[in-house]
Parts: C-alpha cells; structure tokens; sequence
C-alpha cells in the first residue's frame, strides 16, 4: 500500500508543478496569439471587453500584448474581412465608449474618467477591434 500512496504522491505533485509553470507562464508572458478554445489563455489574460466582443467565436484570433515601457497593453480582436463595423461601433457604445477626435490616431473610442481607448481598423483581409490600456 505505501508504494501505492508514494506513486500517487508523486503524480499528484508532478501535475501540481506543471499546472503551475503552464498557469505562471501564460500569466506572466508579454504577448499571446489565442482564441477563445485555447481556455485557459482566455480565462487568464483576456479581459471582460474582449470576453463580451460580438461575433467572437472559438476560432477569432485574439491577439495580446502587455505594457511594456510607455507602449500601452493591447488587446485585440481580429474578425474576418467582411464583418460588419457598425455592430462593434454599437458594442463600443454599449460599454461607455465614444468617438473623439485624435490628433496622431484620427477617430478614436475613448471611455469617459478612463485611459482606455478603443480602435475599429479595417484592412484589406481583417476587421480588427482594438483595445488599448
């Protein structure tokens, strides 16, 4: 029996080890491509606005990137060519965003008492939504 209980022991903390290296290296990592199938990425790194995003399926790219120097973190959302911008327009606004106009970037989604912006991007193979904090 005790060979028993040192084995399972042994498998027990093997699986602990590693789902704690798996969990620390995709929290602390400082870019990630994934997709909404790839779960435990999503549950940890992908913030409530790209949770929430319409359309998003379980095989949309989601792309991330964390702050690094005066570079904001970025999130970001890259849909199919022909999606329609006006529901992710819609979808901004529902979460407190609005168009202002930005002097480097153009038009731009700024969140009110917040530095959070949001860019709608299309070009000639994607409709991205960009998040930027």
């Amino acid at each position: 029996m005790t060979k028993i209980v040192k084995i399972a022991s042994v498998v027990v903390i093997a699986a602990l080890i590693f789902g704690s290296y798996k969990t620390a290296s995709i929290a602390l990592t400082d870019s990630a491509d994934y997709s909404r199938s790839d779960w435990l990425t999503y549950k940890l790194i992908a913030p409530d606005e790209i949770k929430g995003a319409p359309l998003l399926t379980d095989d949309t790219t989601i792309h991330f990137r964390a702050t690094d120097g005066n570079a904001p973190q970025i999130d970001e959302i890259e849909y199919s060519k022909d999606t329609n911008e006006t529901m992710l327009a819609d979808y901004l606004n529902s979460l407190g965003y609005s168009q202002v106009e930005d002097p480097v970037f153009g038009m731009r989604w700024a969140k009110e008492d917040s530095n959070k912006s949001a860019y709608i991007t299309k070009t000639e193979n994607a409709v991205k939504l960009t998040f930027t904090d």
